[in-house]
């Protein structure tokens, strides 16, 4: 076995996480999806009909997030409208954060010199890394499309085999393409936290345009630089569209000539320098001359502040998207009685209006928020993993210090989400002439905050000694919650939904706050709080 090879076996196996959640993930969603168009359908003419158009009438309104709809009357077109076209995003979100760290990353644990010592050339650990990631996302579009059919034919709603597998090879092409580009913006700006966001905001905005072109005819232009339109274009799934492989080939081109401007870069540049160097005074903490431990909790928030105002962002989107379309929901599904009880089940009361207001403004928006807590306590990980912390710990602060401005900083990643939630929905709701007098909103807005922090505290308690398995840990953890909550509707056990912190959450818009959902996650913030300060304390006491 070459170097070469085992480099690459050793790349592939970095990946071996992400491929079991995307593609176990894809795959149960499929299926879920599946299910959920026979529910939500009914069984009447006049249900169906009123489904059909009322989500259809949603298309037009969420095309931001998800491109128009295509057959949505059939399971296929229902299964490709509601989540695969809109599940390229949540793939490309791992393959940039992938990117950045496969070269950079390794170079800052030394990794990289170990690795040219062996005889392996530049180019050829540019080249391992390309088609490491390659086969894990084929894994994981291979694992998604075995249970997608699998699963979708036990509950006698087969898809298209053939389509399914070829639109969950073709939904992994956009990730592979930034992966790409994430690599190579790694090699130039100076951080490749940087490089991770920069090309985060690339990926956000070309999603949109790309959806939103099929409404906007200014942007039919805009649209062809868009990886995501090759896949919108290229894939089949939906009845009466037809696969188009020249699309997959062009964008396949382009990851390829990334990966090769990738490698040039990486050959011509020294290791640890990247072509963007910092100046020196750019590299000292914001407000240096503040005492410890005030100068390190404004440094700590400082780093995570593209974070914050990125998610934040995504969360300001879906509340005025949604709550823009509360009285078209009212107006379109107000009669469809199948829906009434799906969010009924989820928590959401008898008004199909106030209940889409709890699950697709407040449930949602608290997940992201939650989310938003995941990729900061990934921020703190990769601290940890790469040493940055000991810069720290080698000026006059402690262990303690440490995490308690980690714990600030983590309050404010979920203050200001939440906030802007609920301003969002306020004035939304008083552009659109609709009234809330009956919805419970401080109190929706406020569970944002135990939901949130019981996930970063837990991560924060993980970090000493955990710091690889910290986010996947929590990813699981949330992932899974919302995923039982999603299925909930389907008549779950109610022992396993109460195992959720979404659960927890419960449904304070309809309902107000719930005391014993915050007892649970006022407990999980303050059991992280304790195992943080005791782990602190036994680090410093061991010296």
């Amino acid at each position: 076995m070459t170097r070469a090879t085992r480099f690459t076996i050793h790349a592939f196996t970095s990946h071996w996480r992400a491929i079991l959640v995307i593609g176990l993930g894809f795959g149960l969603l499929i299926v879920q999806q599946a299910t959920q168009f026979k529910s939500l359908l009914g069984n009447s003419a006049t249900d169906k009909a009123a489904a059909i158009a009322g989500m259809q009438a949603l298309g037009r309104t969420f095309v931001v997030l998800i491109p128009p709809p295509r057959r949505v009357d059939t399971v296929a077109g229902f299964v490709d409208w509601r989540l695969l076209s809109a599940g390229t995003l949540y793939i490309v979100i791992y393959t940039v954060i992938a990117g950045a760290a496969s070269l950079r990353g390794e170079e800052e644990k030394g990794l990289v010199e170990m690795w040219l010592a062996t005889g392996l050339s530049r180019a050829t650990l540019v080249a391992c890394r390309a088609v490491a990631i390659t086969l894990a996302l084929a894994a994981a579009a291979t694992l998604a499309a075995a249970i997608g059919i699998a699963g979708t034919r036990s509950t006698d709603l087969a898809l298209p085999a053939g389509a399914l597998a070829t639109t969950t090879f073709m939904i992994m092409l956009p990730g592979l393409f930034f992966f790409a580009l994430s690599m190579l913006a790694a090699q130039v700006v100076p951080s490749r936290r940087g490089a991770a966001s920069l090309v985060g905001g690339i990926a956000g905005l070309s999603f949109v345009l790309a959806n939103l072109s099929y409404i906007a005819g200014g942007l039919s232009l805009v649209r062809w630089l868009s990886p995501f339109f090759y896949f919108d274009e290229g894939h089949s799934l939906a009845e009466g569209t037809t696969f188009r492989p020249l699309y997959a080939v062009v964008l396949l081109a382009a990851t390829i000539v990334v990966f090769a401007a990738a490698a040039v870069i990486f050959i011509r540049r020294d290791v640890n320098i990247p072509l963007m160097r910092r100046e020196d005074g750019l590299a000292a903490a914001p407000h240096g001359l503040l005492p410890y431990p005030r100068r390190l909790v404004i440094s700590t928030i400082y780093e995570i502040r593209w974070t914050i105002l990125g998610w934040t962002a995504s969360v300001l989107i879906l509340a005025a998207l949604d709550t823009a379309s509360l009285r078209l929901v009212a107006q379109n599904l107000g009669n469809s009685k199948v829906l009434k009880d799906y969010l009924a089940a989820l928590g959401g009361g008898e008004q199909l209006a106030l209940g889409f207001l709890n699950f697709a403004v407040f449930v949602l928006g608290a997940t992201l928020v939650a989310t938003l807590v995941v990729n900061v306590i990934g921020h703190f990980a990769a601290d940890q993993e790469e040493r940055r912390v000991e810069i720290e710990l080698a000026q006059p602060i402690t262990p303690l210090n440490l995490q308690m401005a980690r714990c600030v900083a983590l309050v404010v990643a979920t203050v200001i989400p939440a906030l802007a939630l609920l301003a969002t929905v306020v004035v939304t709701a008083k552009l659109s002439g609709i009234d809330l007098s009956q919805t419970h909103l401080w109190s929706a807005t406020f569970m944002v905050l135990p939901l949130a922090l019981a996930v970063g505290m837990i991560g924060v308690a993980m970090l000493p000694r955990f710091n690889r398995q910290a986010v996947a840990v929590l990813s699981a953890i949330l992932g899974l919650s919302f995923l039982v909550t999603i299925l909930s509707g389907l008549n779950l056990p109610d022992w396993l939904t109460r195992l959720t912190l979404i659960k927890a959450y419960g449904s304070p818009a309809v309902h107000g706050i719930e005391t014993g959902g915050l007892t649970v996650l006022l407990a999980l913030v303050a059991a992280g709080a304790v195992a943080t300060v005791l782990q602190a304390r036994a680090e410093m006491s061991s010296g």
